[in-house]
């Protein structure tokens, strides 16, 4: 525990030393490059790791962080390519650049509760890692964090997150399913250049109270709407072009303007009862919507307008409203199932070119 200072090296030669315990508060780069050691044991008493301090230990495969370390520094322990797992305590509150960057067979990461950032390049080329947790703490995620991280499946956005840096997932090409518990719009959160590039994100899952337009934009093709999300803002999803399927929860009470407009790969919808409203134009452009299930009290102007594929529509007992143009220019749409005995307002021309209805 007394000791300050080990020189760089020191243990270069020692052919067979494969494990150490060290109890000194700070440590320094003392390990670096070091090829046979395979274990380390970290005493409560240490509160430092210096950067490059483990810098290319290739064969060091078991490590221990005390509960009392604080920071852990730059590249310390890059290229420690037989690291498979790293538990990091609560009350950790800074990790440097490049920390575990080239740790080819890391697998797994657990980060404190503690951690306000993920640094730039934290994880970069750790292409075994496959699962990690990012606390609702984290409000910064740099630039190249988990850069060509391919074994990755999903990820999570905190719901404090207010930064994800250029390229912060880029190469993450398994990635298939993002969950959203942050506010992911301009407003609220930078996105840098190219963060998801290359990514095959396939579903969004959300579970922000809020959803605005969307910063992010994937090529997602299934939406799921959490529990926590109250209303879908104007013009959340408009262009998703590449959307097939969205589902809501019971909490969602609004359906804003031009929420999912455009959005050609949509085919079915159906808006629950706790729906109140579906804005104007809410789907506008989703040339390929088939069939609609509505259960909202107030159906917006031109909401479903020139639908040329939409078929079978059902509005549900709750309907009260129906805006002017609603449903204008469905030229296919045979048959409309009016379950509400309680419109008291149909808008001009809402039903213009339905030959069909019971």
């Amino acid at each position: 525990q007394d000791v300050i200072y080990v020189g760089y090296g020191v243990f270069l030669g020692c052919e067979k030393l494969t494990k150490l315990s060290i109890y000194c508060k700070d440590i320094g780069e003392w390990f670096k490059d070091n090829k046979v050691i395979k274990e380390v044991i970290l005493g409560e008493g240490v509160t430092t790791i210096a950067s490059n301090a483990f810098y290319g230990c290739s064969e060091l495969n078991t490590i221990n962080f005390p509960n009392a370390l604080i920071t852990i520094g730059s590249h310390s322990f890059a290229d420690c390519t037989s690291l498979t797992s790293v538990d990091i305590p609560d009350g950790t509150t800074s990790i440097g650049t490049y920390a575990f960057s080239g740790c080819t067979g890391l697998k797994t990461a657990k980060f404190p509760k503690t951690l306000t950032s993920i640094s730039r390049y934290m994880f970069i080329d750790c292409a075994s890692l496959a699962s990690f947790e990012i606390p609702d703490s984290v409000t910064y995620i740099g630039e190249n964090a988990f850069r060509n991280c391919a074994s990755l499946t999903s990820a999570t956005l905190p719901k404090n997150l207010t930064t994800i840096g250029s390229w912060a997932f880029k190469g993450c090409s398994n990635i298939s399913s993002l969950s959203v518990n942050c506010q992911l719009d301009d407003q609220h959160v930078k996105v840098g250049e190219g963060a998801f590039d290359e990514c095959n994100v396939s579903s969004m899952n959300f579970h922000c109270k809020e959803i605005n337009r969307l910063s992010v934009r994937p090529s997602v093709k299934t939406i799921v709407i959490g529990d926590e999300v109250t209303s879908i803002g104007d013009n959340a999803f408009s262009d998703f072009h590449s959307i097939t399927s969205v589902s809501f929860s019971k909490s969602v009470t609004s359906v804003g303007t031009n929420a999912f407009w455009n959005c050609d790969g949509l085919q079915s919808v159906v808006i629950p009862d706790n729906v109140t409203s579906i804005g104007d134009y809410a789907f506008n452009g989703c040339s390929s919507l088939e069939s609609a299930e509505l259960h909202s009290q107030d159906i917006g102007k031109r909401s479903f307008s020139g639908l040329e594929a939409l078929k079978e529509v059902i509005l549900g007992k709750e309907v009260r409203s129906i805006g002017t143009d609603a449903f204008n220019g469905c030229t296919k749409l045979k048959k409309i199932r009016i379950l509400s005995k309680g419109i008291s307002s149909i808008g001009k021309n809402a039903f213009l070119n339905s030959t069909e209805i019971y």
